[in-house]
């Protein structure tokens, strides 16, 4: 086991995401020995069909090394959310403190 450090966290954003998206978890599997399997050696496809930006998105997220993993600075600036979340709502990305919705000025 290894200490938990804030990486976790995108992680689960990454599982979270992949669900949404695809409507499974990345991992699936009807045992929960065959479930840390594919967790441990990464077995998950990410569909071709998605777009580009949430493939993007899913492969630095759903990454096994902690180290490695997009930061969640970098996360909430990603192309994905910024094409098919803030740009289609009028929202601009947060800046300063994470969260906080703001209004684009018109």
């Amino acid at each position: 086991k290894k200490a938990y450090d804030p990486s976790a966290d995108v992680w689960c954003r990454g599982i979270f995401c992949y669900e949404m998206l695809v409507g499974q978890t990345p991992f699936c599997a009807k045992e929960p020995k065959e479930i840390m399997k594919r967790i441990t050696q990464m077995k998950f496809e990410i569909p071709a069909n998605l777009p580009v930006e949430a493939q993007d998105l899913l492969s630095n997220l759903i990454v096994f090394d902690g180290s490695r993993r997009m930061p969640l600075h970098r996360v909430l600036h990603h192309e994905f959310l910024t094409k098919f979340y803030y740009e289609p709502n009028g929202l601009e990305p947060p800046t300063g403190t994470l969260g906080g919705k703001r209004k684009r000025q018109e």
